[in-house]
C-alpha cells in the first residue's frame, strides 16, 4: 500500500503543477490555456481511475477509518 499511496502522492503534485501553470497562462499566455486544461483532464482522469482501482477495494473492507483519517 506505500508504494500505491506513494504514486498517488506524486499524481498529486503533478495535478498541483498543471493547475499552477495554467493559473499563469491566465495572466501571460491564454492561447496555451486550452492545450493545458487537455493536459490537466487526462491527468485527472489517469489519476481518479489509479484510485478507484488501488484504494476503493481497500476502503471497502474497512469497517472503521483509522482516527487521522
Amino acid at each position: 500500500m506505500a508504494g500505491v499511496l506513494a504514486r498517488l502522492r506524486q499524481e498529486h503534485q503533478v495535478v498541483a503543477a498543471l493547475m499552477n501553470e495554467i493559473r499563469r497562462l491566465l495572466d501571460h499566455d491564454r492561447s496555451r490555456i486550452q492545450a493545458e486544461l487537455d493536459r490537466l483532464t487526462a491527468k485527472l482522469e489517469a489519476h481518479l481511475d489509479h484510485e478507484e482501482q488501488q484504494l476503493v477495494p481497500v476502503l471497502n473492507t474497512m469497517l472503521t477509518l483509522p482516527g487521522d483519517v
